[in-house]
């Protein structure tokens, strides 16, 4: 009997996590889809931000008196892919750690979805249980400017 309790109690904690981490995103990209990435701060202030839409990307960044910006426009299916990403990561439902950081470079991500704004950041930090859903919206983000910025020739910190 016990056994079964058990058993029971498990298929109901699964249920319950999946129907927790469900998106309610929609399941294909919106045509009004845009991405925000930002990172920005530290004891010598820079400033880093890359906007994604369907017509074209910007990307711009700012260290002293370096500067940079250029444009780009990003395939749809990537920017499909790039969704589907965040979708998948939970990215939604990522819990942001409320410390008090100061003079550290922090970044944050909005998606603007079906009218919807929705913002993380790690400025205080990322709970431990959401750290691997942080990590898996950055990662794609990131590669696509690196492999922007790689094609312009341009460094940055």
């Amino acid at each position: 009997m016990q056994k079964i309790f058990f058993i029971l109690a498990l298929v109901v904690a699964a249920i319950s996590c999946n129907a927790v981490l469900k998106s309610n995103w929609p399941s294909t990209a919106p045509d009004d889809l845009q991405i925000t990435y930002s990172r920005e701060g530290g004891y010598a202030p820079r400033f880093e931000k890359c906007v994604f839409t369907e017509e074209k990307c910007s990307y711009s960044y700012e260290f002293g008196k370096t500067r940079y910006a250029f444009d780009f426009v990003l395939p749809e299916s990537e920017l499909r892919l790039l969704y589907e990403a965040l979708r998948r990561s939970g990215f939604e439902h990522i819990k942001e750690d409320d410390k008090k950081i100061y003079d550290h470079i922090y970044e944050r991500i909005v998606v603007d979805v079906d009218g919807k704004q929705i913002s993380k950041t790690d400025n205080g930090g990322i709970d431990l249980g959401s750290a691997r859903s942080w990590e898996s919206s950055l990662s794609p983000i990131k590669n696509i400017i690196e492999r922007e910025k790689k094609k312009r020739n341009i460094t940055t910190y």
